[in-house]
């Protein structure tokens, strides 16, 4: 995109370069050739001779000046047109970056949201096992509770340990 201005930007400072190339050839050509004004000396009308002279001076001097005006008027033209471009492309820029901005705004907020959902069903997990572990623990003793007879845990090594001890201080004590 900034080449294909580049490129159009040069096109048109050629063109003005040479339109301004011909208008100062056809200067200079109006300049060598003099106006070829024939008089005839009359005493009667040396007024009629400096008005002439007056006209072509006029004609002569101002034709340059709008040929210049014009040249100058263009060239702003472009000129203005340049930077109308160069602002056209810093808006579009910007709209770019803002829509950029934009885009990486969502993708975090998307992130985000990930990852509280990530978070919530890993808490979530962790109350259903919480939860499970002590109805597991309350299940065994309700299982332990329907096969012993004294309510004993045999399930664990210590409690069975302790169970054996307690049953032999028992059969010392009363057998």
């Amino acid at each position: 995109m900034e080449d294909f201005i580049e490129i159009i930007f040069y096109v048109v400072i050629l063109a003005l370069s040479g339109i301004g190339s011909l208008l100062k050839n056809k200067k200079k050509q109006q300049q060598t050739q003099a106006p070829t004004t024939i008089f005839t000396e009359n005493q009667y009308a040396p007024d009629v001779f400096d008005e002439v002279k007056e006209q072509t001076e006029v004609h002569s001097t101002q034709e340059p000046n709008v040929e210049e005006n014009e040249l100058i008027r263009m060239l702003r033209e472009a000129a203005a047109a340049a930077e109308a471009q160069q602002r056209e492309k810093e808006a579009l820029e910007q709209q770019q970056k803002a829509l950029q901005e934009e885009q990486v705004r969502r993708k975090i907020e998307e992130e985000n949201v990930r990852k509280a959902e990530t978070i919530r069903a890993q808490r979530a997990a962790e109350r259903a096992k919480q939860q499970a572990e002590p109805q597991k623990i309350e299940s065994e003793v309700v299982e332990g509770e329907n096969s012993s007879v004294f309510g004993l845990n045999l399930s664990d090594v210590d409690e069975a340990r302790r169970a054996f001890v307690a049953s032999e201080i028992f059969n010392k004590k009363y057998c």
